[in-house]
């Protein structure tokens, strides 16, 4: 089985060459656009798939602390997914995009979930953002079950990130990973029915 080193400090750098960064961000119209891309790419239908096995996980947790489940946002899960894009482009875990690149999709995350909802007739307010950075020193070893539940973990053992993931004004989110180079990056964004 692989080691998972997980970094989950707000802000942090670390210097790497990302050659298989390929980043592209998506608003909510182009779901399907995402979609069709996550069928024919081998990576993107991995970090999905270990995005879904997180969410079942956090509503495993949310259950035993007897609180709600959170639906499965789509409009949370493509902010973090562009969230991660610009982590991975600036090799940077951080809560703000503080840096304009072509993946730039706003500063804080009410502005990444406002990008997104572009256009779209979808009301919806963040209330809380989870990121973290690991590594995985063999991909090849590690299972879709094994990096979700890490990430649970490590923001479980964490008290901001702990309370974000029990928080009761929530009520839905998305969850992102983005893989390459060994590394991974994750965005949990957690939001409610704008009033």
């Amino acid at each position: 089985m692989g080691k998972i080193i997980f970094f989950v400090s707000w802000v942090g750098l670390i210097c790497l060459s990302f050659e298989n960064v390929h980043g592209q961000v998506y608003r909510y119209s182009e779901l399907q656009t995402y979609a069709s891309k996550a069928q024919a790419d081998a990576m993107l239908k991995t970090e999905r798939a270990v995005a879904k096995r997180f969410h079942e996980l956090l509503n495993a947790y949310r259950a035993q602390k007897k609180l709600p489940a959170l639906d499965w946002n789509e409009a949370c899960f493509l902010a973090a997914h562009n969230h991660n894009q610009w982590m991975a482009l600036r090799e940077t875990l951080s809560h703000e995009q503080n840096a304009r690149n072509g993946v730039f999709t706003g500063a804080q995350p009410g502005d990444r979930l406002g990008f997104v909802l572009q256009g779209s007739k979808l009301a919806l307010s963040w209330s809380a953002e989870n990121c973290l950075q690991s590594y995985v020193d063999d991909m090849a070893a590690i299972s879709i079950e094994e990096v979700a539940a890490a990430a649970l973990e490590q923001w479980r053992n964490s008290t901001g990130h702990n309370a974000n993931m029990l928080g009761k004004d929530h009520g839905s989110c998305g969850t992102a990973f983005r893989i390459v180079d060994g590394w991974v990056w994750a965005t949990t964004l957690f939001a409610y029915p704008a009033k």
